[in-house]
Order: C-alpha cells, then sequence, then structure tokens
C-alpha cells in the first residue's frame, strides 16, 4: 500500500473531510470552550489563497494539509505560505507517509512560488522532530488568553 498525495480544492471534499475533522479536533483543541464550528463557506471562497494537499490510500481520504498563502503585509511580494491545520489518521502514522505528504506540499508551494513556509504544532502534541527532519527551524513562541 502507497499513499497517493494531491492538490484538491477543500470545497470539493468536504464531504469526505467533515467526519475526519470531528477526530482531529478531539485531537487537538484545547480550547474547551470553543466547539468544533468549521466555516466551510469561507474555505471555499479562499480558492485563490488556500493550498489543500490531501492524502489518500486506495481512494479514500486519511490525511491532509492545508495552507493560507499570501504575502505578509510588511513584505510585500514574499509569498509565504502559513499552515492551517494537518492531520494523519493515527492508525497510518509512524510509516513515514506523513513526512511524504509534507514534502509533497512543499513541492507544490515552491512551484506555485511560496518563497517561506510557516508551520506550527502544539506543545502538548508535538511534533518538532518530524518538522526539524523536514529542515524547519524554530524561531517564535506562541501564547494565547481569554
Amino acid at each position: 500500500m502507497t499513499p497517493e498525495f494531491a492538490v484538491e480544492h477543500i470545497g470539493d471534499v468536504v464531504e469526505e473531510l467533515a467526519p475526519l475533522t470531528v477526530a482531529h479536533h478531539a485531537e487537538v483543541n484545547c480550547f474547551y470552550d470553543t466547539d468544533l464550528n468549521i466555516d466551510w463557506d469561507r474555505y471555499k471562497k479562499a480558492k485563490n489563497v488556500y493550498c489543500f494537499t490531501t492524502c489518500r490510500l486506495d481512494g479514500k481520504l486519511i490525511g491532509w494539509v492545508g495552507f493560507f498563502v499570501h504575502p505578509p503585509v510588511r513584505h510585500k511580494g514574499y509569498l509565504v505560505a502559513y499552515e492551517d491545520w494537518y492531520y494523519l489518521q493515527p492508525e497510518y502514522r509512524g510509516r513515514g507517509w506523513g513526512k511524504a505528504m509534507f514534502e509533497y506540499a512543499e513541492r507544490v508551494l515552491k512551484s506555485g512560488g511560496v518563497k517561506r513556509i510557516m508551520m506550527s504544532c502544539k506543545t502538548y502534541q508535538d511534533y518538532t522532530p518530524l518538522l526539524k527532519s523536514l529542515g524547519y527551524v524554530q524561531f517564535e513562541k506562541k501564547f494565547t488568553k481569554i
């Protein structure tokens, strides 16, 4: 079994994606005051600034990584991809497929003129080893407050 990677429009895969987002949300959500309530219409409208890479096994969606792609306000003309979310179903982890999915997404972003990719991971679900193996370096910390 080998997964297949592709760039797909998020609006075309909502029916497949929606059930998987429940498991994703349960795994990564640390904001217990928020419910899962995805604004699918916003994703659909972001067609020109959103890159959605899928991972499929025998045609079945098992993972994804999505990026908003645009230049920062202070660096006009410098195209940056900002990771929105990523997920690979737990039963498919540990096989190198997640890394391969990121590598595929990086090639797609680079071919589209992206100069920098911004990635993040949760402190309680730390993917630093994976991100470092892909060549990413940590450069800031984020904080939140209600």
